[in-house]
């Protein structure tokens, strides 16, 4: 399992959504809690600040495969570890 984005303790929080961990990421909601993603695989598709409006992580994230490359030709990055 790979938790990024800060060393916290919280309240571990599920998500299932198959895509769309960038906004998840950045969703004020999830401020103070932990998201755990049920998807096998997160970060295959990278990530693209033109597609968030929000600027940050606002939760860290924890799941169990982190795609090291991203595969869409939009992405201009892969997930911080």
């Amino acid at each position: 399992m790979v938790l990024f984005g800060c060393h916290m303790t919280g309240e571990l929080v599920f998500n299932t959504a198959m895509s769309g961990y960038q906004e998840v990421l950045t969703d004020p909601s999830y401020r103070g809690q932990i998201v755990m993603m049920t998807a096998p695989e997160i970060g295959n598709v990278g990530v693209n600040p033109e597609t968030s409006s929000r600027i940050g992580l606002t939760a860290p994230l924890r799941v169990r495969d982190l795609s090291p490359l991203a595969s869409n030709w939009r992405a201009q990055g892969t997930l911080p570890i």
